[in-house]
């Protein structure tokens, strides 16, 4: 069998770090081995599975993003930019080396930053992780192919 891959979640305690965390409950090639919350809030040293409404996990909330890249293999990110770019930029010596991020709202300066670092990581970036709107901005690109630029079109 092949080694588990240890999945730290950073914005834990938001709706997509909520699904993650439940998602690795029943995942026997992962685990969850950080749950990365805001400095701000209140459940910090409480089990992360209980904080986001489902049964212990085991794990944790805490703030420390440096403390958590050095226990997990990759991360997954649901944050805000200020928080997506503190894990790039850290990551160069630890033992996570991957960053996915689903977070939106970098301005330039951060959408900078952040290509800056990926130079030296893995980094996985979406704004939209959702299957339908990833199938419909594949449609819309095959449509647009086909048509041509005579055509103007509109999605309600």
């Amino acid at each position: 069998m092949p080694d588990v891959i240890n999945i730290g979640v950073l914005g834990a305690e938001g709706r997509m770090g909520a699904a993650i965390i439940l998602a690795l409950k029943s995942q026997p090639e992962a685990r969850l081995s950080v749950a990365i919350t805001s400095p701000r809030s209140n459940n910090i040293g409480i089990d992360a599975g209980v904080a986001v409404g489902i049964s212990e996990c085991d794990v944790n909330l805490t703030a420390d993003i440096q403390t958590g890249l050095d226990i997990c293999d990759v991360m997954i990110d649901f944050s805000s930019p200020e928080a997506a770019i503190d894990a790039a930029l850290g990551m160069h010596e630890t033992r996570c080396r991957s960053l996915i991020t689903g977070t939106t709202g970098y301005t330039e300066t951060e959408e900078a930053a952040l290509l800056a670092a990926s130079g030296s990581i893995t980094l996985l970036k979406s704004g939209n992780f959702s299957l339908g709107v990833n199938l419909l901005e594949a449609l819309v690109e095959t449509a647009s192919s086909k048509l041509g630029p005579d055509w103007d079109i509109e999605i309600l």
